[in-house]
């Protein structure tokens, strides 16, 4: 604006009784009430008012109620040839999962246990097998201390290959087991 415009509004402002005042006439400005920032005393980025699992450890992967989720690899479970009986391996790589899903942060987590086959031999035998399987590794976490309330066992046979089956390399990509979350 210009000087000669200002004094002309300020000249206005002053014939229709308007007074400006100095920020020292004013005094300080009135203090606007901010909220408390929330908190999330678990550190898990879920703030505790929204939080339904405030225990969970910090640096957990969470879900968006503040509960764990867990990702479980179960790669190296393995079986006996042909049987659902666990190896010494897959009991360790067992034994690891087991002392982390019966931590109290996964409670209220509800696991699928998926087995899977390879194409070798009759399609029922390997649904069947599958089946035999993911029990057999429910049951194992069940001995060594998880809720058996969290885990649901499935097989699912030939079903979901994750390569072909042309060698035994290949199959043994397809003979595994899973754990994924249902809730």
């Amino acid at each position: 604006m210009k000087l000669k415009q200002l004094a002309l509004v300020t000249s206005l402002f002053i014939a229709m009784g308007v007074q400006a005042k100095t920020i020292d006439e004013c005094g300080p400005a009135d203090e606007i009430p901010v909220a408390a920032s929330p908190t999330d005393k678990d550190a898990d980025g879920i703030q505790d008012h929204l939080d339904t699992c405030p225990g969970s450890s910090q640096g957990a992967l969470v879900n968006s109620q503040g509960c764990a989720v867990f990702k479980g690899n179960l790669s190296g479970v393995g079986f006996e040839s042909g049987s659902a009986r666990l190896t010494r391996k897959a009991r360790g790589i067992l034994s690891k999962a087991a002392e982390e899903l019966s931590e109290q942060q996964y409670s209220g987590t509800l696991i699928l246990i998926a087995a899977y086959a390879d194409e070798q031999g009759w399609a029922l035998k390997n649904q069947t097998l599958s089946e035999k399987r993911a029990a057999s590794v429910k049951q194992y976490l069940v001995d060594h201390g998880v809720d058996p309330r969290m885990l649901h066992a499935s097989g699912f046979g030939e079903a979901g290959a994750l390569a072909s089956n042309k060698t035994d390399s290949c199959r043994a990509h397809n003979r595994r087991v899973e754990f994924s979350v249902i809730e």
